[in-house]
């Protein structure tokens, strides 16, 4: 009778036993895990800290260029501009309309296709829409080269590839364009970055047109391993990755000029931080004339706009 009592006992006792056994090799296998996070963090930090310096004194106040911002308003035809009453089109017509209205800054989002060239839309539900085909969820949207390039927009406009547009910047010597790369996949800024600067390369001076737009620290470093570009705009949304003390500190260090920030966040004691600071701020999306005005009053340096035209 014993036995029997005892067997159970000492068959509780094993797993015990074991169990215990199995989570110190788990701390222990931990501890070496959390040891060689460690390792690579701070190492990871230190190549971060010495491209930090790199790019500071690379990228200075001497050597970006922020000639294209002029003491006035500057109006940026925010996706290329309108054309008719159509807006976000980014399309060929409207650039057209816009450099026939005046305008010397323009707007535009770059994107890759399922092939891994670079094209100009919106975002991808839009541009489902503009060319009919059946809304569904961004990442169920797939866009290929030539499709995109066949394709018309609201049955009349015609898309515009990276190559549409060095195209027509190097027939336009007086123009300058901001790209807004979005909030890439881990990696995959360093794709555009690479094929902007090689297709850009085979241009006189069109690259020093480019005003490279950024959202991050880290998007910042790699767009400057690629190309010295000449000027950069950082697109600030509160609380987004900074405070505004941290972005004024973030574009100090590094010499950017241009910051771009909603309308909502233009408020008169933000923007006199902005000011003294030496940066300029780019509001967006102004349609409004007694709004632009009211924004100017408080010393917005420029507007990104459907609607507006320059005076």
């Amino acid at each position: 009778m014993r036995v029997f009592i005892l067997i159970p006992i000492l068959i509780l006792i094993g797993i015990l036993f074991f169990d215990g056994y199995q989570l110190l090799a788990i701390r222990k296998y931990e501890n070496v895990l959390y040891s060689r996070f460690e390792q690579k963090t701070e190492k990871i930090e230190a190549e971060i800290s010495i491209l930090r310096e790199d790019i500071t004194s690379s990228h200075s106040v001497q050597a970006l260029d922020y000639s294209w911002v002029s003491d006035s308003i500057n109006y940026v035809a925010h996706a290329l501009g309108s054309v008719g009453c159509y807006a976000y089109t980014n399309s060929r017509e409207a650039l057209a309309k816009s450099l026939e209205n005046g305008f010397c800054l323009f707007e535009t989002d770059l994107h890759l296709t399922a092939e891994g060239a670079l094209v100009l839309y919106h975002d991808k539900e839009r541009y489902a829409e503009m060319i009919g085909a059946e809304v569904q969820e961004s990442d169920q949207i797939t866009i290929n080269y030539q499709d995109f390039n066949s394709s018309l927009l609201y049955d009349q406009f015609h898309t515009t590839t990276l190559i549409d547009l060095l195209n027509i910047m190097d027939e336009n010597k007086n123009i300058y364009v901001i790209i807004d790369w979005g909030a890439p996949a881990e990696g995959e800024d360093m794709l555009w970055y690479s094929g902007l600067a090689y297709l850009g390369s085979k241009y006189d001076n069109v690259l020093d047109r480019i005003v490279v737009e950024i959202r991050s620290e880290a998007q910042l470093i790699n767009a400057a391993k690629v190309y010295p570009w000449k000027s950069y705009a950082l697109a600030y949304y509160e609380n987004y990755w900074l405070s505004q003390v941290e972005a004024i500190n973030f574009c100090n260090r590094y010499g950017i000029k241009v910051v771009d920030i909603p309308v909502s966040n233009c408020t008169e004691e933000k923007m006199r931080e902005w000011i003294e600071n030496g940066i300029n701020v780019f509001a967006y999306t102004v349609n409004d004339k007694e709004h632009l005005e009211e924004l100017a009053a408080i010393g917005v340096k420029g507007i990104y706009t459907d609607m507006l035209l320059p005076k």
